[in-house]
């Protein structure tokens, strides 16, 4: 398992966790999309668990903070907030599915990355984002790109 992102000439990473193929890590469907998860009865849900639950164990992975989270969804520090407390859920199509991806994208760095891998890849400037933070480019509702990264990465390529 990666520490983190190792740095090389042209800003590559490696370290990965094992360069045989991983059905798993092929996430990006034909649309360059990574897939909305689908619960038990076929709903796009976060895991059968409450949004609250996911964004708190979301924060926790990550090591960010209710600001961060909120840059990156797009959405107030006071929505993350009561969203985290359940006073309110997400109805908003593009935040659900934003919250969705964040889930798919985690869950895909933990099987690259260790945990700190994980957040030193998403918090620290990489030449591979243009010199941005992955936080920032999925800020910039660049998820697929972040992906890219992490599945070269546990490819063995690295960027």
């Amino acid at each position: 398992m990666s520490d983190g992102p190792i740095k090389g000439k042209a800003g590559a990473r490696s370290n990965h966790k094992s360069s045989k193929p991983n059905p798993a890590v092929k996430h990006i469907n034909a649309a360059g999309e990574i897939p909305a998860h689908k619960g038990a009865a076929g709903k796009g849900t976060l895991a059968g668990r409450g949004t609250e639950m996911e964004l708190l164990a979301i924060r926790a992975t990550l090591g960010i903070s209710q600001e961060i989270l909120a840059h990156i969804l797009r959405v107030t520090v006071r929505t993350v907030s009561r969203w985290e407390k359940a006073e309110t859920q997400p109805t908003n199509p593009g935040d659900i599915d934003r919250i969705k991806r964040l889930k798919a994208l985690v869950t895909l760095g933990l099987k690259v990355y260790s945990k700190q891998g994980l957040r030193s890849l998403l918090a620290e400037d990489q030449p591979v984002f243009g010199d941005k933070s992955g936080i920032d480019m999925l800020a910039f509702d660049e998820y697929e790109r972040v992906a890219v990264a992490i599945e070269a990465d546990y490819e063995g390529l690295g960027y």
